[in-house]
């Protein structure tokens, strides 16, 4: 088993996200944009691996990659901050490319708002976020994945 912690939008707001891990611990962190570079700064506080992708407001920077595909047990990830995938307006350009990639689940930000839905067979789920989210509380995802590729979501406030 395996325990993510996925989270998304924190422009240099990650503080909830160390102090519920504390409490908490997961195995991986996945950052899915807005800012990347938060991402160096967690995994030296939570000494656990963070894996990111860039976002819209992350500039060029080709270290870190506008999209992921991650295998955990089996099962396949597609990572992406989601602003090249208008997933503000139809979220079948994602599913089409997790697809694609032969994934399961898409995870994705951008909008500000938590979502997990089932879209064209692919399951995908945008954690929230921690800076300005649309609703009100700062969100993230917790994320297990058993051994047989299974796994549960659970959509928290912070």
């Amino acid at each position: 088993m395996t325990k993510l912690w996925i989270v998304s939008d924190t422009h240099r707001h990650y503080a909830p996200v160390l102090d519920c891990l504390k409490n908490d611990p997961h195995d991986v962190v996945l950052h899915l944009g807005d800012h990347a570079a938060d991402a160096q700064e967690m995994a030296y506080y939570l000494h656990v691996p963070v894996i990111a992708v860039r976002g819209n407001c992350d500039g060029a920077d080709g270290e870190i990659p506008l999209e992921r595909i991650l295998e955990y047990h089996s099962l396949r990830i597609f990572m992406t901050h989601g602003h090249g995938y208008r997933v503000k307006s139809d979220r079948r350009y994602l599913a089409a490319k997790a697809k694609k990639e032969n994934c399961t689940l898409a995870l994705y930000g951008h909008t500000h708002v938590f979502s997990d839905e089932e879209v064209d067979g692919v399951r995908l789920i945008n954690p929230g976020a921690l800076y300005l989210p649309r609703g009100g509380r700062p969100t993230a995802v917790s994320l297990t994945v058993q051994k047989d590729g299974r796994f549960q979501v659970d959509g928290r406030y912070l």
